[in-house]
C-alpha cells in the first residue's frame, strides 16, 4: 500500500484535465447566442470558466462582461432604491461593478444594456459575451418573489431578441436543467442559436493534461478507487474535482511529520470528517438535531440494507437541508421524468470512507467573518432570511471590536434583511446603527447619505416630515443622486410643496430623461393635479400597472381625458351654433 509520503500537496485549487472542455465551451459561446453549461454541484463549471474559457476569450481580444450573478449584491442599502427587480439588480452590479448602484436601480436588462454595449472602431454594433453563474438562483420558483422572477425572464428573453451581437452563457446545476431547456425552447421561436453542453466528472484517462507529478497520481489513483464489501476495488476512471479539492485542501501532511496510516485511510479520515462536519453545520444552521441528520444521512446513503440511494424533499429532510448538502457537495441532484429534483451520494468513494472510519464528533465549520457575511448574502438570495440573519449576527461576534467598517457593513446586510422581511421598525434601527458607525470613518460621506436615504423612504409612509428631513440631509451628500432626489420629490409632495417637488423631479428628468421612478413620480403629481395628458405622457413610459399609486394615476388620468372628449368644447359649441345660424339666414333669403 502507498503510505502518505512528507511531500506538502499544494494548498491553492489546480485546473487541471479541462483543457478540451475548455475549448469546446469557448466554440459554442462563440458560435450560439445562448449557451447553457450543466453539471452536477462541484463538477467545477465556474472554475473552467475563470482558468479555462476567460483566458481564452480575453486573448482572442473578446469584449467580455465580469461573471454575473444574481445572489450575489453589493453592500449597499436596499431600501434606499425605489423598487427593484431582486434578479437583474444583483446581475446589473455584477457585469458592470464599477457603476454606482443606484444608476442601475430600477432598470431592465434590457434597458441597461440597451445604453452600454458598444461598438467598434468601424461603428459597427460590438460583439458581447455575458455570463450567469448560478443560474438556478432564477430557473427555480421563488417563494417569496415568483413575479419578480418571471419579470426577469421575460426581460431577459427581450434582451436577448434585441441585442443580436450579445451571446449568453449560463451556468446551472443538473437539478434545474428542465427549466433552463424550457426557457431556451421559449428562444428558439425568436431565432437564436442555443447550445447545450455537460460537464461531467473528469476523466482520468486519455488527452486530459494531469499534473506529472508522482504524488499527485497516488492521491488522484486512490480517490477514483472503490472497494466493494467483498474486498474488490473497482476503478472508475472519474474524479469528482469536489473531493479532490476537500482532501487536498486538509492533506495533514507537515514538514518532518508523517503520519502512521495509509494513504486509503488517511483519505477516509479525512473525507469522513469532512461529511459529518457537513452534517454538523447544516444542521446548526437550520436549527435541527444533529443526531437526527446524521441518523437519516446514514439510513439513507450508507446502511447496505437500505436499498435505495437516492431521496427527494419528500423523503425525511425539507428542499432546503437536501440543496444545503448539495451545496457542501456532498449529495449531487438531477431530474427525474417528472422534473422533481432527486438527491444522490455525491460519489461512492465517500460511502467507504464514512462506513470504515469510527464515527467522532466534529464540530461544525464556522468559516472567518468575511466568508460569514458572504454566506448571509447568499441565504438572502434564496429567500432563506433566518439563516442569512443568523450569519450575519455571527458575523459581526466574529469581527475585530475595532474593525468599525464591517461591522457597519454587517449593520446594513442586517437593515436589508429586516427590509425584506418587511418589518419596518428593526430596518430602520440597523440602518440608523450603520450609518452612525461610518460617520465616525473617514470617506463615507456617499454611504452614509445612502443610508439616510434609506431610512427616508422607509419613514415616509408613517412620518413624512421626519422623512423630509432625513432626506434633505442624503441630499446634502448626494447632491446629485437620482434615488435621493427622486425620494426628496416624493417626501416634498407628501409635505404639500408639490411646486418644489415637481422642481426637483424636473431637474432629474432634464439630466436622465429615461429615469423610470423620476418619470413615475412627475406622472402621478401631474395626475394629482389634474393635467391629465402630460401625466399620460410620463406614465406610459414606465410600467404603471405593478405600483398601486401608479396604476391609481393612470387611471384617474384616463378618466380626466375620457371626460374631456366627452363634454363639448363651449368654443365650439358656440362656433357650430353660429355656423348653423349663418346657414338657416342664407337659406331663407335664397326662398
Amino acid at each position: 500500500m502507498a503510505r502518505v509520503s512528507n511531500h506538502r500537496f499544494p494548498q491553492k485549487s489546480h485546473f487541471f484535465g479541462r483543457t478540451v472542455e475548455a475549448e469546446e465551451v469557448a466554440r459554442l459561446w462563440q458560435e450560439c447566442r445562448l449557451t447553457v453549461l450543466h453539471g452536477r454541484s462541484g463538477v467545477g463549471k465556474s472554475s473552467l470558466l475563470h482558468t479555462g474559457v476567460f483566458p481564452a476569450l480575453r486573448a482572442a481580444g473578446a469584449r467580455l462582461l465580469p461573471m454575473g450573478h444574481v445572489g450575489l449584491r453589493p453592500m449597499f442599502p436596499m431600501a434606499a432604491l425605489p423598487e427593484q427587480n431582486r434578479f437583474s439588480f444583483p446581475l446589473l452590479t455584477s457585469w458592470y461593478p464599477g457603476e454606482s448602484p443606484t444608476r442601475l436601480a430600477g432598470g431592465s436588462v434590457q434597458g441597461v444594456l440597451r445604453k452600454r454595449l458598444g461598438s467598434d472602431r468601424f461603428g459597427s454594433p460590438q460583439r458581447t459575451y455575458a455570463c450567469i453563474d448560478q443560474a438556478e438562483l432564477f430557473l427555480r420558483r421563488s417563494a417569496h418573489h415568483e413575479q419578480q422572477r418571471l419579470r426577469f425572464l421575460n426581460d431577459l428573453r427581450d434582451t436577448l431578441a434585441e441585442h443580436e451581437n450579445l451571446h449568453l452563457l449560463v451556468l446551472v446545476r443538473d437539478t434545474e436543467l428542465h427549466e433552463a431547456l424550457s426557457f431556451a425552447e421559449e428562444l428558439g421561436g425568436c431565432e437564436i442559436s442555443v447550445a447545450l453542453f455537460r460537464l461531467d466528472l473528469l476523466r482520468l484517462s486519455g488527452p486530459s493534461a494531469l499534473p506529472d507529478s508522482e504524488h499527485f497520481a497516488d492521491l488522484l489513483k486512490e480517490l477514483d478507487t472503490v472497494r466493494t464489501g467483498s474486498g474488490h476495488r473497482i476503478h472508475t476512471g472519474r474524479l469528482d474535482p469536489a473531493l479532490f479539492q476537500v482532501v487536498h485542501r486538509r492533506f495533514p501532511v507537515e514538514a518532518g511529520h508523517v503520519p502512521e496510516e495509509t494513504l486509503a485511510q488517511a483519505v477516509n479520515r479525512l473525507l469522513s470528517g469532512y461529511g459529518s462536519q457537513v452534517l454538523a453545520t447544516v444542521a446548526d444552521d437550520r436549527r435541527l438535531p444533529r443526531t437526527e441528520v446524521e441518523a437519516w444521512f446514514h439510513g439513507v446513503f450508507l446502511d447496505p440494507t437500505a436499498g435505495r440511494r437516492t431521496v427527494t424533499d419528500r423523503d425525511g429532510m425539507p428542499g432546503t437541508v437536501l440543496r444545503a448538502l448539495e451545496d457542501h457537495h456532498l449529495i449531487a441532484g438531477c431530474r427525474e421524468d417528472d422534473g422533481a429534483p432527486v438527491y444522490e451520494l455525491q460519489h461512492l468513494r465517500l460511502v467507504e470512507a464514512m462506513r470504515t472510519t469510527p464515527p467522532r464528533f466534529v464540530p461544525p465549520h464556522r468559516p472567518g467573518h468575511r466568508a460569514r457575511l458572504q454566506q448571509a448574502v447568499l441565504a438572502c438570495a434564496d429567500a432563506d432570511f433566518t439563516l442569512a440573519r443568523l450569519h450575519a449576527d455571527a458575523a459581526i461576534r466574529g469581527s475585530r471590536p475595532d474593525d468599525l467598517q464591517f461591522q457597519a457593513e454587517a449593520e446594513c446586510l442586517l437593515g436589508d434583511i429586516a427590509y425584506e422581511e418587511s418589518r419596518t421598525d428593526q430596518a430602520i434601527k440597523h440602518y440608523e446603527k450603520a450609518a452612525l458607525t461610518f460617520e465616525a470613518l473617514p470617506n463615507t460621506t456617499a454611504v452614509v447619505g445612502q443610508l439616510l436615504t434609506a431610512i427616508g423612504r422607509l419613514t415616509m409612509a408613517t412620518d413624512p416630515v421626519l422623512a423630509m428631513e432625513k432626506l434633505r440631509a442624503a441630499a446634502s451628500r448626494l447632491s446629485h443622486d437620482p434615488c435621493t432626489l427622486t425620494a426628496l420629490g416624493q417626501a416634498l409632495w407628501q409635505t404639500g410643496q408639490t411646486q418644489a417637488a415637481l422642481a426637483v423631479v424636473n431637474g432629474i428628468l432634464t439630466t436622465d430623461g429615461d429615469n423610470t421612478e423620476a418619470l413615475r413620480l412627475r406622472g402621478e403629481i401631474l395626475a394629482d393635479l389634474g393635467e391629465a395628458e402630460p401625466a399620460i405622457r410620463d406614465l406610459f413610459r414606465v410600467d404603471h400597472a405593478t405600483d398601486l399609486s401608479t396604476r391609481a394615476a393612470w387611471a384617474l388620468a384616463k378618466a380626466m381625458c375620457q371626460e374631456a372628449e366627452a363634454e363639448p368644447d363651449p368654443l365650439e359649441t358656440a362656433r357650430r351654433a353660429t355656423t348653423a345660424r349663418c346657414c338657416s339666414g342664407s337659406h331663407e333669403s335664397a326662398n
